[in-house]
């Protein structure tokens, strides 16, 4: 069982399709992936958005969904969560704020 909370944000997506296509190799063991990391909400449709979009310096919002049916991963449950309510004035360091929830499943 794999978590990741927060720092995967950071993996560029090339080597995100590779952790998944390496972890996919791994015979005779259920592999159970569950992701919370935090994006930023753009005009594109993140839930199925096909990779990875730059949030800047090296901060990606990755589509884990993607690169897990890519590597035949099963997917258990994948949920964009917005947190935060765009109100004006109020905490503008998190507009746009969202997070990407899943569990990914492998054997």
């Amino acid at each position: 069982m794999i978590f990741s909370f927060g720092s995967s944000q950071y993996v560029y997506p090339e080597n995100l399709d590779s952790i998944f296509r390496l972890l996919s190799k791994i015979q005779n063991k259920t592999i159970e992936l569950i992701i919370e990391e935090p994006g930023n909400k753009s005009e594109i449709n993140l839930i199925s958005h096909k990779g990875s979009i730059p949030r800047g310096g090296f901060s990606y919002t990755h589509n884990y969904k993607f690169y897990a049916d890519k590597n035949g991963f099963k997917t258990i449950s994948w949920d964009l969560i917005e947190p935060y309510k765009l109100q004006k004035g109020f905490f503008p360091f998190q507009q746009g704020t969202m997070n990407l929830s899943g569990w990914f499943q492998f054997n």
